[in-house]
């Protein structure tokens, strides 16, 4: 960038755990002109992000969100993605996590929840972890009346999590100041 002499504006996918151990990259993007991240943190509840391969605890999420905010500010968009009923999720946890967001302690700008999605492996090019081997992480996939895949674990089915997904969404659409995600944002700066 420097030699070139272009400056650049861009949005990306970043791990928040990979720039929690890796900080001096935070200031370097700046630099480089990053203006919105989308981060799939997936979960607050750390035994239901833990099982989905997040490496971080709650807290240390928390704190690098605090991190972000303080060294880009306004500057770049932070999205957080999160997931509804993954292993371990209850209502309750989700509870617990969501009031954190709701309440300021998450530093992001914009948020989108989302039910966990699964259909049968073998119907897809691609599929899930969950999907491949769903009896591992204690779901069941079947399909409903009207043939659509559905899921059930020990603590939720995916109805509860469409349910809990549109609840929390509403609230977070209504109280906070819920900015656009940043891929949809790039795209329209394109």
């Amino acid at each position: 960038i420097d030699d070139v002499g272009i400056k650049l504006n861009f949005g990306c996918y970043n791990r928040i755990d990979l720039l929690y151990h890796h900080r001096e990259q935070v200031d370097l993007l700046l630099e480089m002109g990053i203006k919105s991240v989308f981060m799939g943190i997936e979960s607050l509840y750390t035994p239901s992000a833990k099982a989905v391969g997040k490496g971080l605890t709650s807290e240390k999420v928390i704190e690098m969100l605090d991190y972000l905010d303080d060294h880009w500010g306004d500057q770049v968009l932070k999205h957080g993605n999160f997931i509804i009923g993954l292993p371990y999720d209850t209502e309750e946890t989700i509870e617990k996590w969501m009031k954190l967001i709701l309440d300021g302690t998450v530093k992001l700008d914009s948020i989108q929840v989302n039910a966990l999605l699964m259909g049968r492996a073998s119907d897809r090019v691609w599929s899930s972890e969950f999907e491949r081997n769903p009896e591992v992480y204690g779901y069941e996939i079947y399909q409903d009346n009207n043939n659509i895949y559905q899921w059930k674990s020990p603590t939720m089915t995916s109805y509860d999590a469409v349910r809990i997904q549109n609840y929390w969404q509403d609230k977070i659409d209504q109280e906070l100041d819920n900015k656009i995600d940043p891929f949809v944002a790039i795209g329209m700066k394109n």
